[in-house]
């Protein structure tokens, strides 16, 4: 086992390979007393190269990379609650996909990057949404009371899988998509 990062007492959080396997990307906490602020960074795989990939902000997360390399898809609170927001892999061009009252996080790329699948309480519980990379294209995938979350996406991207308890148990749904 290899520590690639110095040893910090701030949580790292969210941590995921480039798709070159060349790098990491992760939610690193900057405590600056105790403000609690998060902010995405990138790193070699070796640890080297640390670069700050978005300022310190109150609840940055869920970062995930594109299939592609080229963007990185996270959830932030920057603006008072999570939403989904997309960024260049760089840092770059960071644009807010979702703008809802409610709590939107966890996005996941489809493996063919056509799609990015989040959870949202919008309708007052948690479902599983879907969008096209640049926000349009809204569809509610769960539809259902039960509290939905924890999104898989197979290699092919026909099908999404997660955890539900619409049975009163927690189980793995896996819906068709067209």
């Amino acid at each position: 086992m290899t520590q690639i990062l110095p040893k910090e007492a701030n949580p790292l959080l969210d941590a995921g390979w480039f798709p070159d396997s060349k790098g990491i990307l992760f939610v690193y906490d900057r405590l600056q007393g105790t403000d609690g602020k998060f902010q995405i960074d990138v790193a070699n795989a070796d640890g080297k190269n640390l670069k700050r990939l978005t300022s310190p902000a109150p609840l940055e997360n869920g970062s995930v990379w594109s299939p592609n390399g080229k963007r990185i898809a996270f959830a932030s609170g920057r603006i008072g609650n999570f939403e989904i927001w997309v960024m260049n892999a760089d840092g770059s061009e960071q644009k807010r996909l979702t703008d809802e009252p409610k709590i939107d996080f966890c996005p996941v790329w489809s493996p063919n990057g056509k799609a990015i699948a989040f959870v949202s309480n919008r309708t007052g519980n948690y479902e599983i949404f879907v969008m096209h990379p640049d926000g349009t294209g809204l569809r509610n995938l769960s539809n259902h009371p039960g509290y939905d979350n924890f999104l898989a996406w197979p290699p092919d991207s026909r099908r999404l899988a997660w955890i539900s308890n619409r049975s009163g148990s927690h189980e793995i749904v896996v819906l068709e998509l067209p």
